[in-house]
């Protein structure tokens, strides 16, 4: 179940997100007449308030060769929590055509809801530096301010995230002999509700459907109903390909299951879906690229090698059903019961 590679960068989104959000704060300094003497845009970073509590501490004066200045913010993610409120029904798929390859569509299950927690530390000099910086973030927040952001571009999945402001606290710290610094410091929690994607799938599209009822003048049916379902073979979702035999330097069978690779094509892999040995077809799911004339297919756990002769492009029948009337020779004008008979694939074959 696990061990299929994916990255929608989730994470990194989130805390880029929040980080943006606090990166162009400013606080001015003013003159006794009340005029702005200087400006100063405060530093933004992501660390641990700890690191930054001990470099004040060691270095009070801050004359050594590290340079921190004051003000100064950091924030960081302090925990993940799952939130059922938010939970949506598990086999909701999001889909979207792929423009890359003809006749399949990209999907994806609903995200799964997850709470961010992230802490965002102030540390400045003066008290009233630190209340120029919180009076110009509380005031967004009423308790939440909500951002707009595409999760998953491939899909387009595009989510309003609320950002939950939780508490504000301020903390100076006296502790020390005379002639240590003080440490003046807000710290900001907040809460963002995000979700969590798993892996994109490329699925095949149904391409065609056939049904029919037959009846004679008399209107006895005669035939019954047949409805036949196909997907396009020629695509990385399900793929159909025609090996030649002069090719094998392994056991020549493919395992059913097991993870196939090509030959200097290292961006192909699939699994082996289904293996034909009278015919050396070979139907091939969950590529990652299409297959080609003169691909030379390799099983990773049978160790089969093959070349790829021809690539089919006759539509593959994956469900069949049929209905029967019962008795046989129905009236349409009559009440009859009916028997229905389907077939999925492999038993299409």
């Amino acid at each position: 179940m696990f061990g299929t590679h994916f990255y929608n960068r989730s994470f990194r989104k989130y805390v880029v997100i929040f980080g943006t959000m606090f990166n162009n704060l400013s606080i001015k300094r003013y003159a006794n007449d009340g005029t702005a003497r200087e400006v100063i845009k405060v530093p933004l970073a992501y660390g641990a308030k700890e690191k930054f509590i001990t470099r004040l501490q060691q270095d009070p004066t801050l004359t050594k060769s590290v340079a921190i200045t004051l003000p100064r913010l950091n924030f960081e993610m302090t925990n993940i929590s799952y939130d059922s409120s938010r939970k949506q029904q598990s086999a909701i798929k999001i889909a979207a055509a792929d423009t890359t390859v003809k006749r399949t569509v990209k999907s994806q299950y609903v995200g799964a809801p997850y709470n961010f927690d992230f802490t965002l530390s102030i540390f400045v000099r003066n008290i009233e530096d630190g209340t120029q910086l919180v009076e110009q973030i509380l005031p967004y927040f009423v308790p939440d301010y909500t951002v707009t952001a595409n999760l998953v571009p491939s899909l387009n999945i595009i989510k309003d995230i609320p950002i939950v402001l939780n508490s504000v606290s301020q903390n100076i710290e006296y502790e020390g002999n005379l002639d240590s610094q003080r440490i003046i410091t807000w710290d900001l929690t907040f809460t963002v509700k995000g979700y969590l994607f798993g892996p994109v799938a490329n699925s095949a599209i149904i391409i065609g459907i056939d049904s029919g009822v037959v009846a004679n003048s008399a209107n006895i049916i005669t035939g019954g109903s047949t409805t036949n379902l196909f997907y396009d073979t020629n695509n990385k979702a399900i793929q159909t390909v025609v090996m030649q035999n002069t090719a094998n330097t392994g056991n020549g069978k493919y395992l059913e299951g097991e993870t196939i690779n090509v030959e200097n094509r290292r961006d192909v892999l699939g699994t082996v879906l289904y293996w034909r040995p009278n015919s050396n077809t070979l139907i091939a799911t969950s590529m990652t690229g299409v297959l080609s004339a003169n691909d030379i297919v390799i099983g990773a756990d049978s160790h089969a090698r093959y070349l790829v002769s021809t690539v089919e492009t006759t539509p593959l029948l994956i469900a069949n059903t049929k209905i029967t009337q019962n008795p046989v020779t129905a009236d349409t004008n009559d009440d009859f019961g009916y028997t229905i008979q389907s077939k999925e694939y492999p038993d299409t074959l």
